[in-house]
Parts: C-alpha cells; structure tokens; sequence
C-alpha cells in the first residue's frame, strides 16, 4: 500500500546545540554530516532516521540511540504500528531527495515537501523480511570495505616499517629537485572533447581523486604528450592538490602534472609509494594551502624530500605491494557483485 510520509512518521526539527553541547555528554550531536559533538540531552529518540534540511539532503543516517539533531537536519520518526525505523532508512537510501530541493544555491529540503512523499508500506511482516536482506548484504558490504581498508594500512605499514615517514632517519632521503623532472599537463578547449573513443583519440586525464565519485571519461586526439601506465601523477591545485596516483594512461589536463624521476635512484612504482606515504602529504599541505586557491608549483615539488632506499629494497616492497593488492582486486571485485545485488534488491523493493 503507498502512503505519504504525513501518515506514517513525524517529523522532529532541529535546534542549536549551544546551551546543551557538553564534550563529555552522553547524547551525539548530529548534523546532515554525522556526529558534530556530544549534548547533555537529546531531541530524537532511539531507531531515527536522520534528513539534511540543508546540506547533505542526500546522506540519510540511522541513527540506533538518542541523539540531539541541529537545526540543519530533520529527524524522521517512524510509527512503529505502520513503519519500522529501518524500512524507513533503506528507503531513504534509495529516494533522491535531490527532486525536492527548493534553492538553487545550498540544497534545501522543506518540511511541507517531505510530508508529501510517498512510499510503498507492505505489512509489518513483509517489512522485516525486506530489512532483514537487505541488513544483511549491507553488513557484508561494511565487512569488504574494511578488509579492503587492511590491505591498504598493510601496504603502508610495510612501508614505514622499512624505510620509516621520511623524517625519523630510518633510510636516506633526498630532495625530489635533484633526482626528478615535472612535466605538466595539456590544456584542451571543453569543445575538443569527446564522450567516446574513437580512432586517433585516447583517454583525457582530468582531476585524479578516488575520494570523489568518478568522472565519465573524456576523450582526445593523440596531440598531448602521453604518459605511461606506471607514471606519477599529482593534481596540481584545487581542493584535492596534492592527491597522488598512478596506473594511468592517457594525455593529462593542466591541473595535473607528472613527476619522472632518475630510474638509476628511484624506480617509478616506488615513487608513488614513497610520496603517498612519507611525510608528502603534510609537507604539501603546509606549501599548497596558504592561500585562497589551493595550489602547486614545480619550485615547492623541488623541495619535497622522499626517502630513497637501494633499487633491490625498492623492488621488493614494490613486489610486496603488488602481492597485497592483487587480494585487494579480489575482494573489490567481491564488493562490487555485493553492491550490484544490493542495488538490485533496493531497486525492487522501492522502484
């Protein structure tokens, strides 16, 4: 049976949190973000579903415990008799929420707006059924997104178990200037770029961020310099300056650029391990984000020190690296077909 959000839950705005927040309070305060501090008393009680009023209108969270919510986000409590908590958040999950945005600036959601929403409310019975799969595969989901996070802090704790941050003198370092050449991207006109690949065209590598929902590709013709699938790439300024990668291939865009080092001092797959976990992403951070626009020149990069251990110790942590990764593509690969059927299931249910 579909029903309006008005006849099967309540809406509980908001409020400061100054005269309530408390560092060691008992209750989390929480914004469309998540938990901004702790308060002495609550608003919303336990099983509620938090929705951005502004903000993050799309990043519902359940919330399993009493909490004070500020006054940027709704608490959406669902009447039990009707509605379980949790068939409420997984619906969420699903419903863009986007379609009720009222500004054009920060994204708005309104409480008269919310009420109207409708949603499919199967029996009681049925709506355990439903949370109860869908619980469960989200779980699994967690579960592989930490083991996949293991392998990652593997990697990085071999690391400076070998060859230490760069600063505590476990191995040699030297200064990037005198062992690398950087080469910056191409800049191409938006009208010169294409959606697909064709012949005579390759993949144009444009900001370079995995913490950022992927970019469709972009395609050029072959005019650009290329760079080779083991290259070092850096983003050069915005936000994410600084952000290292590799295992690219393509012709990059002038916010990025590449960094070739002397391969008879640091092979190229070791550079990138060497700047992503030595002391390069504070160094960058006190060099690149003094002003309005974050930002990297070629004359801060000469100045990066990165520890620079024999070519056989580089080779081996490189072979290391390699092994470990190639059991985080497995379980990736796992955490892809889960998120495909839970996906499908949400599709389902609330389609």
């Amino acid at each position: 049976m579909r029903k309006k959000f008005e006849d099967v839950l309540d809406i509980i705005n908001g409020k400061n949190q100054k005269k309530v927040e408390n560092p060691r309070g008992v209750y989390p305060i929480y914004g469309s973000g998540g938990v901004m501090g702790y308060a002495d008393d609550y608003i919303c009680e336990a099983n509620t579903v938090i929705i951005g009023r502004k903000g993050s209108i799309n990043n519902p969270i359940y919330v399993e415990e009493p909490f004070w919510n500020v006054d940027t986000a709704f608490g959406l409590a669902a009447r039990e008799n009707v509605l379980l908590p949790k068939y409420l958040y997984f619906f969420c999950v699903y419903y863009d929420f986007e379609k009720l945005n009222t500004t054009v600036t920060i994204p708005s959601l309104t409480k008269a707006n919310l009420l109207k929403v409708e949603i499919d409310v199967p029996s009681i019975d049925e709506q355990e059924k439903i949370v109860d799969k869908l619980d469960s595969i989200a779980k699994l989901i967690q579960l592989q997104k930490e083991l996949i996070k293991q392998y990652e802090l593997l990697i990085k704790s071999r690391f400076l178990e070998m060859f230490g941050n760069g600063h505590d003198g476990v191995c040699e370092t030297r200064l990037l200037g005198g062992f690398c050449k950087f080469q910056q991207g191409t800049q191409v006109p938006v009208e010169e770029q294409i959606e697909e690949q064709l012949e005579g065209y390759i993949r144009f590598l444009r900001i370079i961020d995995y913490t950022q929902a992927p970019q469709p590709p972009r395609y050029v013709s072959v005019k650009g310099r290329e760079v080779e699938e083991d290259s070092v790439v850096i983003v050069r300024y915005g936000a994410t300056a600084g952000f290292v990668g590799h295992g690219y291939t393509g012709v990059l865009a002038n916010n990025l650029f590449e960094i070739v080092p002397d391969k008879s001092i640091l092979e190229k797959n070791f550079l990138y391990f060497a700047l992503k976990y030595g002391t390069f992403e504070q160094e960058i951070h006190d060099k690149a984000f003094g002003a309005a626009m974050p930002a990297l020149s070629f004359g801060m990069m000469n100045d990066i020190s990165v520890v620079t251990p024999s070519i056989d110790k580089q080779k081996s942590f490189v072979e290391f690296a390699h092994q470990v990764d190639k059991l985080k593509t497995t379980e990736q690969k796992r955490l892809e077909k889960l998120q495909l059927l839970f996906n499908s299931l949400m599709q389902k249910y609330f389609g």
